[in-house]
């Protein structure tokens, strides 16, 4: 089973990819890095002030982010195997990438945490798999952990494996997982378990299809969920989440604003 894997910049993709790579040899990493100009784009999308407090806010919490990282990962996260091939970009999609998937011919690519994949750069692969920080339809996009916790819906954080797709993280379903929420847990910390457990169950995904059994997939209701984009994220909802964890989740996990919608499972 030849693999390629297709990640964003992130350093706790790192525990992804090494991870999968402990089970099964993953013969080509791309990792997309983030340009200057997509920077500057960030900046006019969202506000010269807007940006800077939430650059501010990254430095402060970054002893935190790191101590987390160490926490549920180990030194997983650090850097990529170097035994590894990894191929780094500032596009994705760009024409580089596309020649060296053709020249490749993987049976599976894996993608975590890129911008949209288009479909030059994957026709003709058999399976595109995706791992989605959010339970999709209901929470799909960017931010979902922290959304569901600003709608007071813990029940419904969880992560999503499906089939790359046109539309954001909206392609059919292969399976779903939920992770345990604390009362004193912080929305990075969630989303560390998210990975953790979503790795794990790639992992598991991988065990099946190599034992030659057919993914079993579900389409999504796209009418039945939120789709949060980045630029609906500012310094203000950063700010509302962060009073939320030091207020703690223990009444909102008493008090959920709805109960476990239905998921997938493979």
């Amino acid at each position: 089973m030849k693999i390629a894997c297709l990640i964003g910049s992130p350093p706790y993709l790192n525990h992804f990819v090494n991870e999968v790579s402990k089970k099964y040899h993953i013969d080509l990493v791309i990792r997309e890095t983030t340009p200057i100009n997509r920077i500057a784009n960030k900046i006019l999308e969202k506000g010269i002030w807007n940006t800077i407090n939430i650059l501010i806010y990254r430095l402060k919490t970054r002893r935190r982010f790191r101590r987390d990282c160490d926490m549920y990962f180990a030194d997983t996260w650090k850097s990529i195997n170097n035994a590894l091939a990894i191929y780094e970009t500032y596009d994705i999609n760009e024409d580089s990438v596309v020649e060296k998937i053709r020249e490749l011919k993987p049976d599976i690519i894996l993608v975590y945490g890129t911008s949209l994949v288009k479909t030059k750069v994957i026709e003709n692969v058999p399976l595109v798999l995706n791992l989605h920080g959010g339970l999709s339809p209901y929470y799909r996009g960017s931010y979902c952990t922290e959304w569901a916790l600003l709608n007071s819906d813990p029940e419904n954080i969880g992560y999503t494996i499906h089939q790359l797709s046109n539309k954001i993280d909206g392609g059919e379903i292969l399976t779903q997982g939920r992770v345990s929420i604390l009362g004193d847990d912080t929305a990075n910390r969630i989303n560390m378990k998210l990975i953790k457990e979503g790795t794990q169950d790639m992992i598991r995904v991988l065990g099946k299809l190599q034992d030659k059994k057919l993914p079993d997939f579900q389409p999504q209701d796209g009418t039945s969920g939120f789709l949060y984009l980045t630029s609906h994220w500012s310094f203000k909802m950063q700010g509302l989440v962060r009073k939320l964890e030091k207020e703690k989740l223990t009444q909102m996990l008493t008090k959920p604003s709805r109960k476990k919608l239905p998921i997938k499972q493979w």
